[in-house]
């Protein structure tokens, strides 16, 4: 669960916010009518429209596009999740006796029910016309989209943070009309309502009414129109769950929502997500009840802002003399408000190239080839050059040095030459605060230095202030934790400077003074290596509690909520800590963000069993200590100083640092041989996996399957005596060849590709792998392989086998928990990305690995491995679903992919209930483009297409001649 700070707003630029990661979970399995479309690609994902499907005949699959137009696409020809879907559709067809369309409400319904379903579509298809999609462009060319529905004559209502970032704003309706947004008639940020004035509506589109009745009962059936992930005019239905205004929300949703506390928020289960923001949620009748607004990520928990408040809106809006002009709240120093033509015409001609870059095959291209400041930098530096000294100079070099900052490593010298034209020309301009901020991931001397100048010689107030503020964030991130004690003094100063200066600098509306106060507060009692702040409170059973009530002891003070799902996958952990350490060794201190009531129901059936804190007494905690994401886990050491800190759910980590921290005493009062909950799910052993002998050293009494029951130290992956698998490779593996060179890697130069890589380009063949290495996932796995993910029953890998196994082949060792990265829209409280350390020269990396869902959006990959080398430079290999990795859950027999083999299958009680699915992993292969050099550590990040939510079981790097 992760919120936004006002030190990630400065890094990033912009402003980040609850709603600024909104819908984060579209649920593939939500009932759609009759007319929906759907997503088709082909087995590449360069093809791809949004289309209903018709029928199935003679192996072609007939689609109607949404222009109404009929295409015909062979079935083979299409990806295997949209083969799946005929093949569901049609066994669905059998099933009922009907043409095989979805309708809204449950599947056994009467005729007479189905009957008023089709009704009611007719009537829901109607009312769809009168939603929008709304594009929008930033200051930089960054595009984005929402929902909106028409509420008047040229009136449109949506989200204020919808259109909150924009420069430009345009307006699509169903019939592919598209008007331009003159402006805001009004805005209300603290219930996030924007109204917008367009040039015009075309003929026939009805404005939407908003109920008249003011109550809105629980469990009234609702609609939610939008355009989730691009997906035009999606229906989904649902109900009212709650009501709530937002001073009964949790305190840590209250803190990043920043709404009026007496905004009125409607729940709802009905599924929306990214896109959806801004569009209508209606009753039965078609009237608006509420605007979808936010949903905690990871769960379904939905929130739509009432109608009630958009009406009284509407009507202080008639009396409104003038627009709200484009972009809201721009302060009126900032250097790029208004644009300049020449700049916009850059800036119109990146967000053009973008767009052409996403529509592209990428899968042999690198990311610095596509990378815009690759050719817009010099575009940029050539313009300031043209005009020095001119506005449109200044805002074409703050342009460039935005491009530069975030671009690959091949332009980052450039930014010291932007650096001296600004230096040279504009150190006087009031802007230049704003360049300061633009430096702060830069890692260069050069940027470094013109902070400090900007803070010594800058010539105004603010300058000087936001200067010293960006020089602190940068030293501080790129500090090594826990801080040197020169560093930390040098960035509290640089603070103190910000807090003692006069300014008034705000930045996305907060105060420059604020923020300097609150990473002050963090510096000094946050961070690693520190003494926390003050903790002490009355638990849930009135008894005292604070970090000074027990010296000498160890300390975890763990924050979170009972609606957060990753708080609820901590506490297993904490539980197996209170039995495995007495009083004396470690205290546990929760702090909630639920009231007593909530808390003592968790104590009751047995998910908390340490003193805890609830609110409204924890509401003053988590100020203090800054809690901004769930769970937030602080561990002190004997003497009170941190020595760990996690952001969210810490997995294995958190185990291996209590572990290290209490070294054996040989007090312990149980213990296990590994750091995690001593809670057995036996899964049976699929037919093509072989238990090896157990080591000698295991105790004889210890079961053969099971751990071993009295260690006398705390566990740790590296402790843990890992049990042998071995998987039997298919016969048929060696017979299996590459796709030729349909694929290589993409490197810096074409000579960096040749040497001894080229003798890996022929023909794969298992007997040629040598001095295997499996690699150490344990300081980045984050989810439990029998648990899965919190909030989805059926998302598990429960049944993989663990400790050191061979699959395809090729050894790898399993932990009791994998590596999961996020999707666009699922599994949002994940990384997107993770570093694994390798420091070895190799030919080949293996992963053992799959996917979660398989809506690709038409992109052509997925995920991305990048080599990073013992010079710094870097290799990047594009991963495609179908080619290098697909669904784990797969109907009918798995079969190898181009660059994957099939690794292993099997099954568990959840897939059990999916009667033609198995359970299925695959073993990756990734040529290394430069194996005779050491690659320092492997990045794998997932590219965010779709639905698709990448993940790793294990990965080994090899040898191969």
């Amino acid at each position: 669960m992760r919120f936004g700070s006002g030190e990630e707003m400065m890094q990033g630029g912009w402003k980040l916010g609850w709603w600024a990661v909104l819908m984060g979970s579209w649920l593939t399995g939500a009932v759609c009518i009759a007319d929906e479309p759907r997503l088709w690609s082909d087995r590449s994902g360069k093809f791809s429209t949004p289309a209903e499907f018709i029928r199935l005949e003679s192996g072609v699959v007939r689609l109607r596009k949404n222009d109404g137009s009929v295409i015909d696409v062979p079935l083979s020809k299409l990806s295997p999740a949209d083969q799946r879907f005929v093949a569901r559709s049609r066994k669905t067809s059998r099933s009922r006796g009907d043409a095989g369309v979805v309708r809204f409400g449950d599947r056994n319904q009467s005729k007479a029910s189905v009957r008023d379903a089709n009704a009611d579509a007719g009537g829901l298809d109607a009312i769809a016309d009168s939603v929008v999609m709304i594009s929008t462009n930033d200051i930089m060319g960054a595009s984005g989209f929402g929902s909106g529905f028409v509420i008047g004559p040229n009136w449109i209502a949506t989200n204020h943070h919808v259109v909150e970032q924009a420069m430009q704003v345009e307006v699509r309706f169903r019939d592919g009309t598209t008007t331009k947004v003159e402006g805001c008639v009004a805005i209300d940020e603290g219930r996030d309502l924007a109204i917008l004035k367009v040039d015009s509506i075309p003929a026939g589109i009805r404005p939407l009414q908003s109920r008249r009745d003011a109550s809105t009962p629980l469990g009234m059936s609702v609609v939610a129109i939008g355009h989730p992930q691009g997906f035009s005019h999606t229906i989904s239905r649902g109900n009212v769950n709650a009501l709530r205004r937002t001073v009964e929300l949790p305190m840590t949703v209250q803190q990043d929502l920043k709404a009026s506390a007496n905004t009125n928020w409607i729940q709802t289960d009905a599924v929306i997500s990214n896109g959806s923001s801004g569009g209508p949620i209606l009753d039965s009748n078609g009237a608006v009840i509420g605007i979808a607004t936010w949903i905690i990520p990871g769960e379904q928990l939905g929130f739509a802002v009432h109608v009630s408040h958009l009406v009284e809106l509407m009507g202080q809006s008639r009396s409104a003399k003038k627009l709200i002009p484009f972009p809201l709240h721009a302060p009126a120093d900032h250097p790029m408000v208004p644009l300049e033509d020449e700049v916009a015409k850059i800036m119109n001609q990146i967000s053009r190239r973008i767009e052409e870059v996403m529509v592209r095959d990428l899968e042999n291209i690198d990311f610095e080839d596509v990378h815009p400041a690759k050719e817009f930098v010099p575009r940029f530096r050539e313009l300031a050059a043209s005009q020095p000294k001119t506005r449109g100079a200044f805002q074409a070099l703050f342009a460039a040095l935005q491009l530069a900052a975030t671009g690959p490593d091949s332009v980052q010298p450039q930014t010291e030459f932007i650096i001296q034209q600004l230096r040279r020309d504009h150190f006087r301009d009031e802007g230049m605060k704003y360049v300061a901020f633009s430096l702060v991931p830069v890692d260069h001397d050069a940027a470094r230095d013109f902070m400090k100048e900007l803070v010594q010689r800058g010539s105004h107030v603010d300058t000087k202030a936001c200067s010293a503020l960006a020089l602190a964030i940068h030293l501080k991130n790129r500090s090594a934790e826990p801080m040197k004690e020169e560093d930390r003094e040098l960035v509290l100063r640089l603070l103190k400077y910000v807090i003692n200066s006069e300014t008034q600098a705000e930045l996305e509306g907060e105060s420059i003074l604020e923020i300097a106060r609150a990473i002050h507060h963090a510096v000094e009692h946050l961070t690693v290596g520190v003494m926390p702040p003050a903790l002490a409170a009355k638990t849930t059973d009135g008894r005292s509690v604070s970090l000074d009530t027990k010296p000498g002891v160890a300390k975890l003070v763990v924050f979170s909520a009972s609606w957060c799902g990753p708080s609820e996958r901590l506490y297993p952990h904490l539980r197996y800590y209170r039995h495995l350490y007495k009083e004396d060794q470690l205290q546990i201190i929760g702090v909630y963000g639920d009231d007593q009531q909530t808390v003592e129901q968790l104590q009751q059936i047995g998910k908390v069993s340490w003193p805890s804190i609830s609110q409204p007494a924890s509401d003053a905690i988590f100020d203090l200590w800054q809690v901004r994401s769930l769970p937030t886990v602080y561990l002190m050491d004997q003497d009170g100083v941190i020595r760990f800190i996690s952001f969210g759910y810490p997995g294995s980590r958190l185990d291996q640092e209590v572990s290290k921290l209490l070294a054996p005493t040989g007090n312990e009062k149980v213990a296990g041989t590994q750091a995690v909950p001593p809670v057995i799910i036996v899964n049976p052993v699929p037919q093509r996996v072989e238990l090896a002998p157990r080591p000698e050293s295991a105790p004889k009494d210890a079961p053969s399957s099971e751990v071993a029951s009295t260690p006398t130290v705390a566990p740790t992956p590296e402790t843990a005596p890992a049990r042998k698998v071995a998987v039997a490779p298919k016969t048929h593996l060696s017979e299996k060849l590459d796709a030729p060179d349909r694929n290589p890697l993409p490197t810096e130069s074409a000579s960096s590709s040749m040497g001894s890589a080229d003798r890996i380009t022929k023909a794969y063949d298992e007997s040629l792998v040598h001095d295997p290495m499996p690699l150490d996932l344990s300081g980045v796995v984050n989810c439990g392989l029998d648990s899965g993910n919190t909030g989805m029953p059926l998302d598990h890998l429960g049944g993989v086998p663990r400790g050191d196994v061979t699959m395809a082949g090729i050894p790898f060792q399993i932990l009791d928990e994998f590596v999961q990265l996020k999707g666009r829209f699922r599994r949002q409280g994940y990384p997107k990305s993770v570093r694994v350390p390798v420091d070895k020269d190799f030919d080949y990396l293996f992963m053992l690995n799959g996917c979660k869902q398989w809506q690709t959006e038409g992109r052509s990959f997925v995920a991305t491995v990048t080599f990073v080398y013992d010079d710094g430079t870097k290799a990047h290999q594009l991963l495609t679903y179908g080619e290098h990795l697909s669904d784990y859950w797969v109907f009918g027999e798995p079969q190898d992919l181009p660059h994957a083999e099939v690794a292993w299958t099997g099954t568990n009680e959840a897939i059990q209930k999916k009667p033609g699915w198995t359970l299925t992993l695959y073993a990756m292969r990734v040529k290394n483009p430069r194996p005779e050099q050491t690659v320092r550590e492997v990045i794998y990040e997932s590219n965010l297409a779709g639905a698709i939510a990448p993940f790793a079981v294990a990965m080994t790097v090899a040898n191969y001649d």
